[in-house]
């Protein structure tokens, strides 16, 4: 349950250092906003099944998350145009696994095993990547936190279940 907390926990730490970022009105951060989105969003987008599309999905990515340029459909974006870009991109990231794997994994059960290939690799060479991931799962899914309270006598089946 402590590991719960803390990965929700740096979650919203993170969530609180973008927000900055993710509120501002400024057209610059806008545009800056929408570059690292497009960045992050579109190779997620194009996971296949095809063993090559995996390793340049997870290639891009990488090379994303380690301050190398990426081209997204007309120029190309690095971590280096904003103070925030590294955190940015690391919530945003962990995010769109967790909704890829909502809504494709629901629809396509075969999609799971390359989504899973890409968001392994990447949890083992960005680990908080990885944390901010668990966090989102979590909050999506509380079921999936390993934690079982017992059954108190007296209380509500429905109450015990929440």
């Amino acid at each position: 349950m402590e590991q719960y907390k803390e990965l929700l926990n740096r979650c919203d730490q993170c969530f609180n250092a973008i927000s900055a970022l993710l509120t501002s009105k400024d057209a610059k951060d806008k545009k800056t906003r929408f570059e690292l989105q497009k960045a992050v969003l579109l190779p997620v987008g194009q996971i296949s099944s095809d063993l090559t599309n995996v390793q340049e999905v997870f290639k891009k990515l990488n090379t994303l998350l380690t301050g190398g340029e990426v081209r997204t459909l007309e120029k190309s974006v690095s971590l280096s145009i904003h103070a925030l870009a590294s955190d940015f991109v690391n919530y945003k990231l962990a995010e769109r696994f967790v909704t890829q794997a909502e809504q494709e994994v629901a629809s396509h059960h075969e999609s799971a095993f390359p989504l899973a290939m890409v968001v392994s690799g990447i949890w083992e060479r960005h680990p908080q990547v990885g944390d901010l991931f668990l966090a989102h799962l979590y909050k999506k899914c509380p079921y999936s936190v390993p934690f079982y309270p017992a059954y108190k006598k007296g209380v509500p089946i429905i109450d015990y279940q929440r």
